[in-house]
């Protein structure tokens, strides 16, 4: 790797004839993205307004792949000058990173827009202490009224009701999910985009320690910092009393109250990790995130494009449940698998547009059954998927052969062993009964 103060004095020395390029808007070092991927190579970054196709260019007009050694990589972006933004203030149509909460709540962060895969509406993703009251330990029921500002920012219901509460994951010891998500009342009230990261529709992140992150949040912002642990429980206090959470993401990442709710993602390409649902009393830069994939899989909610379907019998019709796990190939679910729920119904999020999948579906006692899919929309509605039931696998058969085999021996050690030897015995005591007698 070349040292980076080399490379800035090779960018310093060809940025006046680099500017000159077409659409060439800025210059810089960093590392260098392949497929949005960042490598550990650094580059002289090339910022251009638009990228244009080599046919469209004269040689002459090409950005080298390598300026004195040192690679080059072009970089389509739009700078716009960043407005101050009031997150604590009403906003229609509402983005993600301001502020939202349950009517009998002080203040969170709305997370993002996603999709209910279990019905394709457009919903609001936040904690479920924020926009859920802390259900069970608090009180809230569907329809509950979700407020834009939240009403430790002035929200007032019914004036700034923006959502009524759909569903949640209850908020107990041992859960490894609080989120909850409300529909809009009306949709157009809600936007597709998060402050700082604009409309997110890339894949779920994997957490890592190392891996650089950033949120945005209704009091601290847009901050940035690191994942340093991947946690197996925590031992978090509310005002309702202390619930351990499984499996949960520690930054290095600044935060403060009424951040919780907080998107966070991968730094450099927005794709999502989870959302802020905890920190440190004793240090602001000690958060807690919520993994994304847990989320979607527990609420059945997702982005870009989501999976839905109802399980029946193939013979009977009748609604399949009981055991049941949905899961595609190279996709989240294939670690976190889907359970159906009581009524059939599944679904699944995160599934990228125009890209193909293999859908399984288990159940016992039935034929496992694959998929493949490819999503268009944000929705993908697959109506009734029926399962044919399993024949009798042939091990089941050998419990019944051996039960009928030892019954026969049974009947045989009667007949011609128990019944004559009794017989004979019955018969030797009632001679000897008579002998006595006599």
């Amino acid at each position: 790797m070349e040292n980076k103060s080399k490379i800035m004095e090779v960018l310093k020395k060809n940025e006046e004839r680099l500017l000159r390029f077409p659409n060439v808007i800025g210059t810089g070092v960093g590392y260098k993205f392949i497929k949005k991927k960042k490598t550990s190579t650094i580059a002289i970054i090339v910022y251009v307004s638009k990228k244009l196709k080599p046919k469209q260019l004269r040689k002459e007009q090409m950005i080298p792949t390598q300026i004195e050694g040192i690679p080059t990589d072009v970089k389509e972006t739009k700078p716009v000058l960043l407005e101050e933004v009031d997150r604590k203030a009403k906003m229609r149509p509402a983005k993600g990173g301001i502020s939202i909460a349950h009517k009998n709540v002080t203040a969170g962060t709305l997370s993002t827009r996603i999709i209910d895969a279990l019905n394709g509406k457009r919903t609001i993703l936040s904690c479920n202490h924020v926009i859920a009251n802390l259900e069970p330990l608090g009180k809230a029921s569907k329809g509950d009224s979700i407020l834009q500002p939240g009403p430790a920012d002035g929200g007032t219901d019914p004036a700034d009701r923006i959502a009524g509460l759909e569903r949640w994951e209850p908020m107990r010891s041992g859960t490894k999910v609080d989120a909850a998500i409300a529909t809009p009342d009306n949709d157009a009230d809600l936007s597709d985009e998060v402050l700082d990261f604009g409309v997110i529709e890339g894949e779920i992140i994997h957490p890592k320690v190392g891996v650089a992150v950033q949120k945005t949040g209704r009091t601290t912002g847009l901050t940035e910092g690191e994942i340093v642990a991947i946690v197996s429980s925590i031992t978090v206090m509310t005002a309702k009393g202390n619930v351990t959470v499984y499996d949960v993401i520690d930054t290095y990442l600044y935060a403060k109250g009424g951040d919780s709710g907080s998107l966070t993602v991968e730094k450099g390409t927005n794709k999502p990790v989870g959302i802020l649902f905890a920190g440190s009393m004793a240090d602001p830069y000690d958060t807690f995130l919520i993994r994304m994939d847990n989320i979607c899989q527990r609420l059945h909610i997702g982005f870009p494009a989501c999976v839905h379907g109802i399980l029946k019998d193939a013979e009977t019709g009748e609604i399949i449940s009981h055991g049941a796990i949905v899961y595609a190939e190279n996709h989240y679910s294939a670690e976190r698998k889907t359970r159906v729920k009581s009524n059939g119904e599944f679904g699944i999020g995160c599934f990228e547009k125009n890209k193909t999948y293999s859908l399984k579906i288990e159940a016992p006692y039935y034929e496992t059954k694959t998929l493949s899919i490819t999503p268009t929309t944000n929705w993908l509605d697959l109506g009734e998927v029926k399962l044919t039931p399993a024949a009798l696998p042939v091990a089941a058969e050998i419990p019944i052969m051996q039960y009928m085999v030892a019954a026969f021996s049974q009947f045989i050690l009667l007949t011609f062993w128990v019944i004559p030897y009794i017989s004979r015995e019955l018969k030797t005591v009632l001679l000897e009964e008579r002998i006595w007698q006599s």
